[in-house]
C-alpha cells in the first residue's frame, strides 16, 4: 500500500521494519535492501536509507561487508541470559538509588494502569504497545537513579526491542505476572525507594528471566516480504 502524506517518511518506513522484524516475516540472517523496502512502501530510497540505519542502532540490523543490511540474529540461551544479567544490574542500582519526585511516580501509575487495560493477545499490535509501555516504565526507573552512565548503558542494551521479538505468534504471555510486579515496585518507591524498591526491581527481573525462556526458539528460518 503506498504510503501518504506524513511529517516523516523516515519515521513511516522505520517502523515498517520493526514491524517486519518482530512480526517475524523478516526472518534472521535474511538480506534486507533499501532498493527492495523503498520498492515494498513505495517511497523514494532517501528516508528508507535513513530508517534502516535506525533499525541497526537498534540492534535489530547489521551491516555486513558486500551484503548490506542483514536481520541480526535472535538471542541464544546464552545471550538471553547474559542480557538479563547486565539488566538486573543496572536497574537494581538504579532503584537503590531512586528518589522520585511526586510527578515521576504519577507517570509510572499511569503506565501500571495503561498495561493493566491491554487484553494479552498474540496481535503484533497489542504485543508492541505493551512492549512500548513496558521500556517506558522501566526507562522511568533508570532515569530515577539520576545517573546518566547507568541510563545510557541500559539504553544501548535495547533490551524490550530483543524481547518484543520473542513475543511473534505468542504474545505477552506473563501480562499479569509483569503488571502485578511492576505495581509493587511502584509501591516500594513510594515507600521511599531504596534497598526495598531495589529488591523489588531484581524479583521482577528474575521474575521475568524464568518466564520469557521458555519463547526463544528451537531454530528454523524463513523468508517473507515487508
Amino acid at each position: 500500500m503506498p504510503l501518504r502524506s506524513s511529517p516523516s517518511l523516515v519515521d513511516v518506513a522505520y517502523e515498517a521494519v520493526i514491524e517486519a522484524i518482530l512480526d517475524k516475516r523478516l526472518e534472521p540472517g535474511e538480506r534486507v535492501t533499501i532498493d527492495q523496502v523503498a520498492k515494498d512502501l513505495q517511497t523514494s530510497i532517501t528516508p528508507v536509507r535513513e530508517a534502516l540505519t535506525r533499525v541497526a542502532a537498534d540492534g535489530l540490523l547489521m551491516q555486513v561487508r558486500n551484503r548490506g543490511f542483514v536481520v541480526s540474529p535472535l538471542l541464544t540461551p546464552t545471550t538471553y541470559h547474559q542480557l538479563f544479567t547486565v539488566r538486573r544490574l543496572l536497574e537494581v542500582q538504579a532503584a537503590a538509588d531512586a528518589n522520585p519526585k511526586p510527578q515521576e511516580l504519577v507517570g509510572l501509575e499511569r503506565l501500571v494502569k495503561r498495561m493493566a487495560a491491554l487484553k494479552p493477545s498474540a496481535d503484533y499490535a497489542m504485543f508492541r504497545h505493551f512492549n512500548q509501555l513496558d521500556h517506558s516504565f522501566h526507562q522511568t526507573v533508570i532515569k530515577l537513579g539520576r545517573n546518566p552512565y547507568v541510563e545510557d548503558a541500559w539504553g544501548g542494551l535495547h533490551f524490550h526491542l530483543q524481547m518484543c521479538r520473542l513475543y511473534a505468534g505468542r504474545g505477552v504471555i506473563d501480562h499479569d505476572e509483569a503488571v502485578r510486579e511492576h505495581s509493587s515496585i511502584l509501591e516500594a518507591l513510594r515507600s521511599g525507594g531504596g534497598d526495598h524498591a531495589a529488591r523489588a526491581v531484581q524479583a521482577h527481573v528474575d521474575g521475568a528471566e524464568r518466564r520469557l525462556v521458555h519463547l526463544l526458539p528451537e531454530g528454523g528460518i524463513g523468508r517473507a516480504r515487508l
